[in-house]
Parts: C-alpha cells; sequence; structure tokens
C-alpha cells in the first residue's frame, strides 16, 4: 500500500471523526414558547431570550413567540424587554 492511499484514507476517517463528533455535541434541546405580559396576557414582540452565560439568544416574534436551542436540561433562559422587569427561567 502506497503512503499517498493510506493518508487518503487516514484523511477520510479523521473527517467521519469530525461528523460524529459534531453530531454528538449538537444535540440539543429546542425550547419553543411565548413571552406575555402577565398583566393582560398579550404578547411581548420583541423581547430578548438569551441562554445565560453564552451569546446564543434569539428575539420574540410578533406574537410573542420565540424557538431555541439548548444544550442542557438544566439551562437558564434570560428574558428581558424594555419596560418589563427581567426574568430567568430554567429549563428543566
Amino acid at each position: 500500500m502506497s503512503v499517498k492511499r493510506l493518508s487518503g484514507r487516514v484523511g477520510l476517517i479523521t473527517i467521519l471523526m469530525l461528523a460524529i463528533m459534531q453530531f454528538t455535541f449538537a444535540q440539543g434541546r429546542v425550547i419553543t414558547g411565548k413571552v406575555i405580559n402577565t398583566k393582560d396576557s398579550l404578547p411581548v414582540p420583541n423581547a430578548s431570550v438569551i441562554v445565560k452565560g453564552s451569546s446564543q439568544g434569539v428575539y420574540t416574534d410578533v406574537n410573542g413567540n420565540f424557538s431555541i436551542s439548548v444544550s442542557s436540561e438544566n439551562s437558564v433562559l434570560v428574558i428581558t424587554s424594555v419596560g418589563f422587569a427581567r426574568q430567568e427561567i430554567t429549563v428543566g
């Protein structure tokens, strides 16, 4: 077996291992929800929903809906919006 052929196989194995590792780490949980005003139950559009301790976040749509991926059931979502108190919700 030539060196060239061996290095090609090693490269393919490395790529497969990276793909498996990426798939393993990518397995998380998608959280969907709706941010509402507790006074009148109206949706809160453009509220910020961030996974605490990360830079991962989304904004709610015009109906207050959001969808965000978290890596752990112990993740905490930090929800903020102008004119409202900051809320921290544990995903669990």
